[in-house]
């Protein structure tokens, strides 16, 4: 059961999915982030990119070693 405190939860399939895609990359990564942006039919998209730090007040989800970094504004909108 995941923790109420965690705002996502990350897979197996997706824990392998992150590690190749960063592997891919050919440079050092702290991991992905997951933003927002003003597009799509509700008014935002999730946007996932390669994080090379972390950022003031991003929440953070490691799991095995990943690192999947959340921007603020995000956050309302993944929480739940």
């Amino acid at each position: 059961m995941p923790s109420l405190l965690t705002p996502l939860t990350l897979t197996d399939a997706a824990i392998q999915r992150i590690r190749y895609l960063l592997n891919q990359r050919g440079k050092p990564s702290v991991g992905i982030r997951v933003g927002i942006s003003t597009r799509g039919c509700s008014g935002l998209k999730y946007t996932i990119e390669y994080a090379d730090e972390k950022k003031p007040f991003e929440e953070v989800v490691e799991k095995e070693g990943v690192t999947v970094l959340i921007d603020p504004k995000a956050s309302l909108f993944i929480i739940g």
